[in-house]
């Protein structure tokens, strides 16, 4: 799941067509690949991520959501996703 962090969204959605699991938190910080994908601002991983029905409404142990750790335009430009 290191790849998925590293806003490589070609190489994320391969990982995840060979069955990847985009919901294995970091056993250190509890944080999914989602809350990494945000929080670095990779706006396309993170939509691939979302489209795998990655976990966003689950904190990591600090009790942050990935959108909260999310810079303002891509919370933003995913609410314009819808």
């Amino acid at each position: 799941m290191q790849v998925m962090m590293m806003g490589d969204a070609k190489m994320a959605q391969l990982l995840l067509d060979y069955s990847a699991n985009p919901n294995v938190p970091d056993p250190d910080s509890g944080r999914f690949p989602a809350h990494h994908a945000g929080q670095q601002g990779f706006l396309d991983t993170l939509i691939v991520l979302l489209k795998a029905k990655a976990h966003i409404h689950i904190p990591d142990k600090t009790g942050r959501l990935p959108l909260d750790l999310a810079p303002d335009h891509i919370v933003a430009a995913l609410q314009s996703l819808g």
